[in-house]
């Protein structure tokens, strides 16, 4: 239906899914999925971004305007926490102007289709973002630990999300790996959520046995565990947001 909306408005419109499986009410693996998918679009792209646990409240339906001319279009729940720092505010508005909504007043339970979804119709067709409401100075950012390396040599980050095959998306990047003198093959320690666990530094699932944990950059560029074949997240009880630490187990030689 949002994409019917969105039609209506701009028959040439050129909608491409990002996901559907984002999960219900959970803004902080949205954000997670939205700031990495983010980056392989174009400057100037238009992102519809629903995942409103708050709809119908007054938490403010906005449009975010990046530094490289994106727009996210959604609710302020901290969805565009990520998005925002990393490729910086321009401004921030508040969508009012009921001359814009798909229906008015908007149902109570489907801003999606009634504002959302309509904003961005109207943006992909040269609505100058003044027309939407006014400008805000702030938004809500969500509570997201930052990914670093301690002086032992340890790094310390977060559950990003867990995928449909339960590997664990972490938000520590790859260059930490270099940082903290990492090697391919050895052996580590997790910290996950206060539970211990020892995995393997790959490039690959299949460089370890089936049923074994192991730590590998993923396509984002980011760490992941996972086990070959398995679930890491059921056997680790995670599902996002939780500590993680990952050290190197000493006095060990790495066998390739």
């Amino acid at each position: 239906v949002a994409k019917s909306v969105i039609k209506q408005i701009n028959p040439q419109a050129d909608i491409i899914d990002i996901t559907h499986h984002a999960g219900p009410f959970d803004a902080r693996r949205a954000c997670y999925i939205l700031s990495r998918a983010a980056k392989d679009f174009p400057d100037g792209t238009i992102f519809l971004c629903v995942v409103d646990a708050g709809v119908g409240t007054e938490r403010k339906p906005i449009i975010l305007e990046t530094r490289n001319n994106c727009k996210f279009v959604g609710p302020d729940n901290g969805l565009f926490t990520l998005v925002a720092k990393e490729l910086g505010i321009k401004q921030v508005r508040v969508i009012e102007n009921p001359n814009l909504f798909y229906r008015n007043p908007p149902s109570t339970t489907f801003h999606g289709r009634d504002i959302f979804a309509a904003a961005a119709g109207h943006l992909s067709v040269g609505t100058p973002l003044e027309e939407f409401g006014k400008e805000i100075d702030h938004m809500i950012f969500l509570n997201i630990r930052k990914s670093f390396v301690d002086e032992n040599g340890s790094l310390h980050g977060e559950v990003a999300f867990v995928d449909d095959f339960g590997n664990i998306a972490t938000n520590i990047h790859k260059s930490s790996l270099e940082k903290a003198g990492f090697e391919k093959f050895q052996e580590l320690q997790l910290k996950v959520f206060g539970k211990f666990a020892k995995a393997k530094l790959v490039d690959v699932f299949g460089e370890v046995e089936k049923g074994r944990l192991l730590v590998h950059v993923d396509s984002s560029e980011f760490l992941e565990i996972a086990i070959n074949c398995g679930n890491a997240s059921k056997v680790l009880n995670v599902s996002g947001g939780e500590e993680i630490t990952i050290s190197k187990i000493d006095g060990q030689e790495v066998q390739k």
